[in-house]
């Protein structure tokens, strides 16, 4: 029993670690979207401009299964929080600056990493002038 209390106590130790560095990356910094595909991203959360109006921002939200948040509100979420770990299922939420042609996308919840899918989901709303082709990246 004695030799269980020191891996016991250095788990815990890494979990608090681990939690307050997720609680830190949570209101940390974005990344800026970049047009090459990341391998892996911890944390991840991106930051990426649109060159399109913010009517047809919101028509590609509501294409990919975007909801408004409240009603008159600048951000959109879909998915929820339990389930798949997938891209489509996952809790995931966008801001929208509309003065400065921007948007943040994020999870609200927990998303230790990504390998890809997230900065997909960013290509697909940015290339939405050709929007049936992104879909099926």
């Amino acid at each position: 029993m004695e030799s269980k209390i020191p891996f016991i106590v250095s788990l815990a130790l890494w979990g608090l670690v681990f939690l307050y560095a997720y609680k830190r990356s949570k209101n940390g910094r974005f990344t800026e979207w970049i047009p090459s595909k990341p391998k892996v991203v911890f944390f991840p959360k991106y930051n990426a401009s649109y060159q399109f109006s913010y009517s047809e921002l919101v028509s590609v939200l509501e294409e990919l299964k975007f909801s408004q948040s409240e009603e008159n509100s600048n951000r959109f979420a879909r998915g929820k929080v339990y389930g798949d770990f997938s891209i489509n299922k996952i809790l995931l939420n966008i801001d929208i600056d509309s003065n400065a042609k921007t948007f943040k996308i994020y999870c609200p919840s927990f998303m230790l990493f990504d390998t890809g899918e997230t900065w997909s989901l960013v290509y697909k709303i940015l290339h939405s002038n050709d929007l049936n082709k992104a879909l099926k990246l």
